[in-house]
């Protein structure tokens, strides 16, 4: 295995490695999947606060509720949920 100081994620975040600690081989290979899976989740939250949010509003309150580990939790307006899952059933038809 080539040494290294660092790991980067597919969007080029480096994760620094601790070369005297055991868990470096494993961290060498884990931070590239679960970095880039972070930065995947960023992405979706910057989307979600641009995009989603502003049409949430126009049906009243809602917004991120939590980010647990990998989701994202929303708190919509029923009307709004009605609207989106009427919208995801005909476009996936």
């Amino acid at each position: 295995m080539k040494k290294t100081d660092y790991t980067l994620t597919v969007l080029g975040r480096r994760a620094h490695l601790n070369k005297y600690s055991n868990q470096c081989p494993r961290n060498a290979l884990n931070n590239p999947p679960q970095g880039s899976g972070g930065d995947q989740l960023k992405q979706c939250i910057a989307e979600i606060t641009d995009d989603l949010l502003p049409d949430i509003r126009k049906h009243g309150e809602g917004g991120i509720v939590a980010i647990p580990h990998d989701e994202i939790v929303l708190d919509v307006p029923e009307e709004f949920a009605k609207q989106s899952a009427a919208a995801r059933t005909t476009s996936t038809r």
